[in-house]
C-alpha cells in the first residue's frame, strides 16, 4: 500500500484490516465499503496497532457428528470451500460435545509488532496461555459457521487450530468469511514460516480453569 495521499491498493487495504475479498475485479460498491470502514476505524483510531486485552465473546460448543453439521451449514445456504472439503477427512470430532467460550482479537492484540510466523502463535501454547487462551479444535471451525449467520459483509476470522492437511499435505487452518457471494467456511494455507497481516483478526478458546 502506497504511502498516504497517494495511490491506494484496494486489497492491500482489505486485507490490512481483516476483511474478506471476492475472487476477481472489485466493484465499486464494494470498494466504497472498504473505503468507508478504513475511515471509520482511522476515526476510532483502531487501525493502529496497539497491544490491549484480547475480547472474549460467545460460548459455541463442538459437535461428535461431523457429516451432519456439515449438512447444516450447507442447508443455511453457507458455502464450503474445495480445500475445506479435503481438509475434513483430516478432523478428529471430539467423543462428547463440550461448551468452549470463544475470543477474538488481532494478533497485534496478541503483542506482535511485527507480522508473525504461523509457528509463533499457532505453535507457541506459552503466548496463548499469558493471554488466557488455547487452540480450538478443528471441528469448532464448523460450529462457529453454523451459528455465525448474522457475520457482517467483509468480515473474516481465522480459526486459531492445530494447522491440518489438504489433499495436496499443505497444512492450513479453516476461515469463517462473509463476502460478496455469500457466507463461507472457507481455509488458507497455513505452512510454519507463513506471516500473517497483524490486524488480522482469529478466534481462539478461552482456557479451561
Amino acid at each position: 500500500m502506497r504511502s498516504p495521499g497517494g495511490p491506494v491498493d484496494i486489497l492491500q487495504l482489505a486485507e490490512l484490516m481483516g476483511l474478506c475479498v471476492p475472487d476477481g475485479p472489485i466493484g465499486h460498491t464494494e470498494m466504497e465499503e472498504i473505503l468507508r470502514r478504513y475511515r471509520g476505524r482511522q476515526e476510532e483510531g483502531s487501525v493502529s496497532v496497539t497491544p490491549v486485552d484480547i475480547v472474549q465473546w460467545k460460548p459455541w460448543y463442538t459437535i461428535t457428528a461431523l457429516d451432519e453439521r456439515v449438512a447444516c451449514i450447507e442447508r443455511l445456504e453457507n458455502k464450503l470451500g474445495h480445500y475445506v472439503r479435503s481438509r475434513l477427512v483430516n478432523v478428529t470430532v471430539a467423543a462428547e460435545s463440550r461448551e468452549i467460550t470463544l475470543a477474538r482479537g488481532t494478533l497485534a492484540q496478541l503483542g506482535f509488532t511485527e507480522n508473525p510466523m504461523t509457528k509463533q502463535f499457532l505453535g507457541d501454547a506459552n503466548r496463548l496461555a499469558r493471554y488466557g487462551l488455547e487452540l480450538l479444535p478443528a471441528e469448532a471451525g464448523l460450529c462457529l459457521r453454523d451459528a455465525y449467520q448474522d457475520q457482517p459483509l467483509w468480515e473474516s476470522l481465522w480459526v486459531g487450530m492445530d494447522p491440518i492437511l489438504d489433499s495436496g499435505a499443505v497444512p492450513g487452518v479453516f476461515r469463517v468469511d462473509h463476502g460478496a457471494d455469500g457466507r463461507w467456511l472457507d481455509s488458507s494455507s497455513a505452512r510454519p514460516r507463513k506471516r500473517w497481516f497483524l490486524q488480522s483478526e482469529w478466534v481462539f478458546a478461552v482456557a479451561s480453569k
